[in-house]
């Protein structure tokens, strides 16, 4: 995690986060790269993704879990 960043009640777990980052309560982040100026909401869950800069993910969204949905939803 690089300075500048707030990681408020979430977890993190095999991440490497940049700076600027805002990682909100309730949030689960499993082997993610965030770049910087990401902001992720509440409750939000990602495993093995990359995230670009300057990207708002939305409270509740789920990614890595479930390939077929995933596959449907983004660029994989």
């Amino acid at each position: 995690v690089s300075g500048d960043c707030i990681v408020s009640g979430a977890s993190l777990r095999r991440s490497l986060i940049f700076t600027g980052a805002r990682i909100n309560s309730y949030s689960k982040l499993e082997e993610v790269v965030m770049l910087p100026d990401v902001t992720v909401g509440r409750n939000a869950r990602l495993k093995r993704v990359v995230i670009d800069h300057g990207v708002q993910i939305p409270e509740g969204l789920v990614v890595g879990e479930d390939p077929a949905l995933d596959a449907k939803r983004f660029r994989i």
